[in-house]
């Protein structure tokens, strides 16, 4: 038995097994055991609120701006996820929040992006702490917004009055463990936020599509995956007013540098998700 990818980076993933439903991951293989697919990215520079990037897979933790929910990737169910992490981090002071949880509630708004039955207590209980965390969301948590569409960027936990994760939320909010009382500072401080996904690595079962098809790590400067529209990348600003970078924080993994890993199949079939590839099956080239 392969032991499987252990490098960060972007893959090609298909999650039907089909080689029509192939489309390119980051993955980090590294935290909390890897096998984790990153959904959301918005490295958000000070007093700036671009408009957010929908439909779009983000490729690199330290630069992307944009999201995708998992409905939109052809090949994957609810059922399919196991775990959801956040992450993210400010300007404005030094906690960091980072951790995972496998509430169903949390689950489906990741694959979605429906925030109904949204509740505190989604949030507050059953979470595990990772690498890093300072945060006192969610733990704190005492709310969260229900929209049918908000995701896991229109407030979806958050302590009133003190404590918000907000991804642009109400047009302009980019706020992490911490709350701006006025609306036109809500967006004065650099914020990264990160969503990752980790599927289960046993659920999907496909025939050999043979060495043609094998799954491969592709250059860290590959543009986001568009599932309905295509974006560029965003960089984050270079400023002191920045906040440290994904690698300093030793909590999500930045993309690798170097040349690209050709992958080769093993015994199993091409990978569904970051963590089928991350278990088993694929063993490097390179």
């Amino acid at each position: 038995r392969a032991e499987g990818v252990t490098s960060s980076g972007t893959y090609d993933i298909y999650p039907t097994g089909e080689a029509s439903s192939e489309v390119q991951m980051y993955c980090d293989m590294e935290t909390d055991g890897g096998g984790w697919m990153l959904t959301y990215a918005y490295n958000h520079d000070a007093d700036k609120n671009d408009p957010l990037n929908p439909d779009t897979i983000p490729l690199d933790p330290s630069s992307g701006y944009s999201h995708v929910n998992l409905n939109a990737i052809n090949g994957y169910t609810v059922d399919d996820v196991e775990e959801v992490r956040l992450y993210c981090q400010t300007s404005n002071h030094n906690r960091i929040v980072h951790f995972k949880t496998s509430n169903d509630v949390i689950k489906g708004m990741a694959f979605s992006g429906s925030q109904k039955d949204n509740r505190a207590s989604n949030w507050n209980t059953g979470f595990t702490p990772l690498d890093g965390h300072s945060g006192n969301l969610p733990a704190w948590a005492n709310g969260g917004l229900t929209s049918s569409s908000g995701g896991l960027w229109e407030v979806p936990l958050y302590k009133a009055y003190k404590y918000d994760w907000s991804v642009r939320g109400q047009g302009k909010r980019w706020e992490c463990d911490d709350y701006f009382s006025s609306f036109s500072d809500s967006n004065s401080r650099s914020t990264v936020h990160l969503v990752y996904v980790r599927m289960s690595s046993e659920h999907f079962e496909f025939p050999s599509m043979g060495p043609t098809l094998s799954p491969s790590k592709l250059s860290s400067s590959a543009a986001p995956t568009s599932v309905l529209t295509a974006s560029p990348t965003k960089s984050v600003s270079s400023s002191p007013s920045s906040p440290p970078t994904v690698a300093d924080s030793k909590a999500p993994s930045s993309s690798p540098t170097g040349t690209p890993t050709s992958l080769q199949l093993g015994s199993a079939a091409p990978a569904a998700s970051c963590a089928e590839l991350r278990a088993e099956g694929v063993t490097s080239s390179g």
